[in-house]
């Protein structure tokens, strides 16, 4: 199980809302699975994050990626510029 996160600073900023395949709505964790032609490989599995209202309106924010059981960070993406105009 995986979980996906959006941080402004150390704000979470986000909520998962799908992904392409194991979600759990009740915890937005989702699960991974190994690719049938390589087992050593995961399968993609994109995740849809809603931005909340935490989120900067414009800004930096980093994605972070966590293994859901443990807690420990698997990998992050930063200095992601958003600018959110309606």
């Amino acid at each position: 199980m995986i979980r996906v996160e959006v941080r402004a600073g150390n704000e979470v900023c986000s909520m998962p809302v799908s992904s392409t395949y194991g979600y759990q709505e009740a915890t937005g964790e989702a699960t991974m699975r190994a690719s049938e032609s390589d087992p050593t490989i995961a399968e993609s599995n994109t995740v849809a994050l809603m931005l909340t209202g935490k989120a900067p309106n414009a800004g930096i924010v980093s994605v972070h990626l966590f293994d859901a059981s443990s807690g420990v960070e698997l990998k992050r993406i930063e200095k992601l510029e958003v600018s959110i105009v309606i």
